[in-house]
C-alpha cells in the first residue's frame, strides 16, 4: 500500500469518525446541569434560526426554616419544584440574550406548630397542632436577561417570575376551632409570605451541544 492510498484511507476514516460529532453539533440541542435560586436541575435548549433559543430548566431543592405567626413558632420546609420555560433572543447570534416565558411553579411551604397553647386566629385553643401549607399560582410570567452561547457552554440567567400573592391553607387537630379563626390564621400567614410576590431567578448552567 503506497503513501497516497494510506493517506486517502486515513482521511476517509477521519471523516467517518468526525461525521457523527458534526451531526450532533447541527441538531441545535443543548443539555446540561443548572443550579441557582430556583434549585438544582437540568437545562434543555433548542436553537432556532435567527438567534432564538427555546429552553426549559428545572429546579428542585428542600430547605428547612422557622417563622412566627400570631405568636406561634412554626417549623417549616420550603419545597422548590419548578420549571422555567422561555424563549431567548440572541441579537446577532451572540451570547447576550433577552428572555420572556413562563415559570411553572409548584413551589410550596409546609409548616406546623405544636404547643400547649396554640393560638389560631384570635383565640388560644390550648394544646394541639396547627398545620399550614402555602402555595403560589401554577404559572407565572417571566422576563430576564442572560449570557450563554447559542450552541452550549457556560451560561448565566438573571430574571424575575411574577408569582403574585400566596395562598395559605391552615388545618388543625384541635376540636372546636371556628371557621373565622381558621380564615384569620390563613390571612396572617399569607401576610407574612406575600412580601415575596416576585420570585428572583439567578442561575448558572453548563450545557453541551449535540
Amino acid at each position: 500500500m503506497n503513501i497516497r492510498t494510506s493517506l486517502a484511507l486515513a482521511g476517509v476514516a477521519l471523516a467517518l469518525a468526525v461525521a457523527p460529532l458534526a451531526a450532533r453539533a447541527d441538531t441545535g440541542l443543548t443539555v446540561g446541569p443548572a443550579i441557582g435560586s430556583t434549585g438544582y436541575g437540568a437545562s434543555l435548549g433548542y436553537a432556532l434560526p435567527g438567534g432564538i433559543v427555546i429552553r426549559a430548566q428545572s429546579g428542585n431543592y428542600n430547605y428547612n426554616f422557622t417563622f412566627n405567626s400570631n405568636g406561634n413558632p412554626y417549623s417549616a420546609k420550603l419545597n422548590l419544584s419548578n420549571v422555567l420555560v422561555d424563549g431567548e433572543l440572541h441579537p446577532g447570534g451572540k451570547p447576550m440574550y433577552y428572555a420572556v416565558g413562563g415559570f411553572i411553579n409548584s413551589n410550596a411551604i409546609n409548616a406546623s406548630t405544636t404547643s400547649t397553647g396554640v393560638t389560631i386566629g384570635n383565640t388560644n385553643y390550648g394544646a394541639g397542632t396547627a398545620n399550614a401549607k402555602v402555595t403560589w399560582t401554577g404559572l407565572a410570567p417571566y422576563i430576564g436577561v442572560g449570557w450563554a452561547p447559542v450552541h452550549g457552554g457556560f451560561g448565566v440567567d438573571l430574571g424575575a417570575a411574577f408569582q403574585g400573592s400566596a395562598t395559605a391553607v391552615v388545618t388543625t387537630n384541635i376540636v372546636g376551632v371556628t371557621a373565622a379563626d381558621i380564615a384569620s390564621a390563613q390571612s396572617q400567614i399569607q401576610k407574612t409570605v406575600n412580601q415575596y410576590t416576585v420570585y428572583p431567578v439567578l442561575s448558572v448552567r453548563y450545557t453541551w451541544g449535540f
